[in-house]
């Protein structure tokens, strides 16, 4: 249940970081002065042998504190609003590879229609910094499994960079 919530609010925060968009495409000034500061990103992946892709403007990075434990989010949405989320415990630091269980409180999902986990799946993630921006990149893939059912999904070529300002 605290995964659902943590998802819940990490999805808000996705929501509203991105929803405080400026109108104007072609000022790249952010409220510290950085000028031509670009915090776009890309999520990709291919479902059942389609492929998928997020919005450039709709990928983000947050880190949360939840119940004690904190954590580095990533998200990528789609104009149909379906979307992507890893959520891994900061603790795990920069490069790392996982496995999606029984990693502790890490978890990949797809968001469409239904809600996919995935169950085995594997995740590679790197952090670094420059610039005052932190960045993450990495990849996935596995079995993604219908939360409340049997229909499964198989994700290839997963793969992720999202930004995040310090």
């Amino acid at each position: 249940m605290k995964t659902h919530i943590l998802l819940f609010v990490l999805a808000i925060g996705l929501t509203s970081l991105v929803s405080c968009r400026k109108d104007e495409e072609d000022d790249d000034t952010n409220a510290g002065g950085n000028n031509n500061l670009n915090l776009n990103g890309s999520f990709t992946a291919t479902i059942d042998g389609v492929d998928w892709a997020a919005e450039p403007d709709y990928v983000a990075a947050v880190i949360t504190n939840f119940s004690g434990t904190p954590s580095i989010g990533v998200s990528g949405t789609r104009a149909d609003s379906s979307y992507f989320s890893l959520l891994i415990p900061y603790f795990y630091g920069g490069d790392t590879t996982l496995t999606v269980p029984p990693a502790l409180e890490t978890e990949l999902r797809l968001f469409d229609d239904n809600t996919y986990i995935a169950n085995p799946g594997t995740v590679t993630i790197s952090r670094s910094i420059s610039n005052g921006v932190e960045t993450y990149t990495g990849t996935f893939s596995g079995d993604f499994i219908l939360i409340l059912g049997v229909q499964t999904k198989v994700i290839t070529n997963g793969a992720f960079t999202a930004k995040r300002l310090l």
